[in-house]
């Protein structure tokens, strides 16, 4: 399997990885949440959800997940409160202790923290000189 990504910064499509997710173990082998009779083209396809637990393992993040696949972190969010999403909760449970486990959460909550540091002058070099 590989995993459709697209860059955050030029928008251009492509695929990641090789294949190889063995040391993800079983952790794809979960139910896809059903999606209704007529599945949108651009929606959350078996192979998308797939994908995002496979980046929500690797990076801890949601947003960065479901971004990188050129989906709604919202959307993400209510494949969790739709009918038939019990195999695919726990699938996002596990991803985010692989996360967890390897560091990803620790990289993330590091990059938010110095964004949110430089998001907002100080008040001191908020003075005009």
């Amino acid at each position: 399997m590989t995993i459709p990504v697209i860059c955050d910064r030029c928008r251009v499509a492509g695929t990641a990885g090789t294949g190889d997710f063995s040391h993800l173990g079983d952790l794809l082998e979960f139910e896809p949440v059903p999606r209704g009779p007529k599945p949108r083209v651009d929606g959350w396809t078996e192979e998308k959800q797939r994908a995002f637990i496979a980046m929500l393992a690797t990076t801890g993040s949601q947003r960065r997940s479901a971004m990188a696949l050129g989906m709604a972190p919202y959307g993400a969010s209510k494949l969790l409160d739709a009918p038939g999403s019990e195999s695919f909760k726990a699938a996002w449970e596990r991803a985010m202790a692989i996360a967890k486990q390897n560091g990803s959460m620790k990289i993330s909550t590091a990059v938010a923290d110095a964004a949110a540091r430089n998001a907002y002058p100080s008040p001191s070099s908020a003075r005009p000189q």
